[in-house]
């Protein structure tokens, strides 16, 4: 993902350069942050064109990120009746008894529909190194985003889609959201990746019939054949 700022742009990334490049940080790339770009391009043998693209946005430790390839959906393989299970249990379970040093998750999504930030994400410069989560695992982490459903199982044990009509509301919008800052991104469930049934549904069906996604939104490999079988 390549950030490039440069005069006319405001907001939050501005303030972010003004302050590396020490002058008033006022969120709007106007001539004195123009000019404090050129100095430092040419005090540091860069292109000097007023231009903070990647080159000088890493010269000044202002790093990007990794553009959000996935989104992620999961649940916690927890009863639909365990009605004590919420986004805390699932933080205090990975990082309190797993003694994970961060969660699996960026969101959680309880039955009511409540949604809660499990671990701080901020899409604008891309998924920096701390901002990532454990949920899909391996390599792709360092560009997923990861959301939970509590539930996933029903009262003995078995998977099934538990998801509330407040969960599928909650789900339906965040992952909208989600998308336009991170237009690129696909939607997986986490059994298109690993052999095991979360999220005990398509999340390739639902992407399509449901939000009525783009084909170049939904992953659809499925090489365990969860979401056929989902399918049905």
């Amino acid at each position: 993902m390549n950030i490039i700022l440069k005069i006319g742009d405001k907001g939050d990334q501005v303030r972010w350069l003004q302050r590396k490049l020490r002058i008033m940080d006022d969120g709007w790339f106007g001539v004195i942050t123009e000019k404090a770009v050129k100095d430092y391009q040419r005090e540091n043998d860069l292109l000097v064109d007023g231009i903070a693209g990647p080159k000088t946005l890493a010269t000044l430790g202002l790093q990007t990120g990794n553009a959000a390839q996935w989104i992620c959906v999961h649940v916690s393989a927890t009863p639909e009746n365990a009605t004590s299970i919420d986004a805390r249990w699932v933080k205090n379970y990975h990082m309190g008894i797993m003694k994970w040093n961060k969660p699996g998750y960026h969101f959680v999504i309880e039955q009511d529909g409540t949604l809660v930030e499990l671990w701080k994400l901020d899409l604008s410069d891309g998924i920096q190194k701390q901002e990532t989560t454990y949920g899909i695992g391996g390599w792709r982490d360092a560009a997923a985003v990861n959301i939970c459903l509590i539930g996933g199982l029903n009262s003995h044990g078995q998977p099934k889609d538990t998801r509330t009509p407040e969960q599928r509301k909650t789900l339906d919008a965040l992952t909208k959201a989600l998308l336009k800052e991170a237009p690129a991104a696909k939607l997986v469930g986490h059994n298109q990746f690993w052999n095991k049934a979360c999220p005990c549904f398509s999340v390739p069906k639902w992407a399509k019939e449901t939000l009525r996604l783009k084909d170049e939104n939904i992953e659809t490999q499925d090489p365990f054949g969860y979401a056929r079988t989902f399918n049905a």
